[in-house]
């Protein structure tokens, strides 16, 4: 009860969370996920929506420095994509809360995410994604393309790559579906929700 009361009061005056334990952490992004019975198999799940809020409001005020110095895996793999980071790019958001990591999604445009997205670990994004809404992880995504080199596959407006017949034919890629980035979204969430390991069972 203490820590969820600190939390609050630091929520409501805007100063951070208190570093996180390794075990507290993943309790931490356990309860502060929507419901899912995976959640609750392995014993993270968050027993109410208060709990879920203040443990959000937790994660909310943790800096991204504080929470990359917690490894979630401590295997060779994990600290080779910690390696991988911009280092210059990581140290400008070392300071940053999650809650800032969140609002920074939602208000700049694509250049300025991309040019510090290189400097972001996996923890740090799922985090932030942790405290969002539909919406608002529809509206954070939509602002990102990153299209596949010499392909319009993952290109802005378009669900699907052009087959090579209609190149060949001199339509050019005019079969390929043209639907909203929201709806495109949609679509996805759907579909990864039905896979195995898909978002249904991932930290979102």
């Amino acid at each position: 009860m203490l820590m969820v009361l600190m939390t609050a009061l630091l929520a409501k005056t805007g100063q951070s969370s208190p570093p996180l334990e390794r075990g507290d952490l993943l309790l931490t992004f356990g309860r502060a996920n929507a419901f899912k019975e995976g959640d609750v198999a392995i014993g993270v799940a968050a027993k109410d929506e208060a709990e879920r809020k203040a443990a959000r409001e937790r994660l909310a005020g943790l800096k991204l420095g504080d929470l990359d110095s917690r490894r979630f895996i401590d295997d060779e793999v994990s600290r080779m994509i910690m390696e991988s980071l911009d280092p210059d790019a990581r140290q400008k958001v070392a300071g940053w809360t999650v809650g800032e990591l969140k609002r920074f999604f939602l208000e700049k445009n694509e250049a300025e995410i991309k040019a510090l997205r290189d400097g972001l670990s996996s923890e740090a994004i799922a985090a932030a994604a942790k405290l969002m809404t539909d919406d608002e992880l529809i509206a954070a995504a939509a602002k990102i393309y990153n299209p596949n080199a010499g392909s319009t596959f993952g290109a802005k407006g378009l669900l699907r790559e052009p087959r090579a017949a209609e190149f060949a034919d001199g339509r050019s890629g005019r079969g390929a579906v043209q639907l909203p980035r929201r709806v495109q979204l949609r679509v996805w969430r759907r579909g990864a929700r039905d896979q195995p390991g898909g978002l249904g069972t991932g930290a979102t």
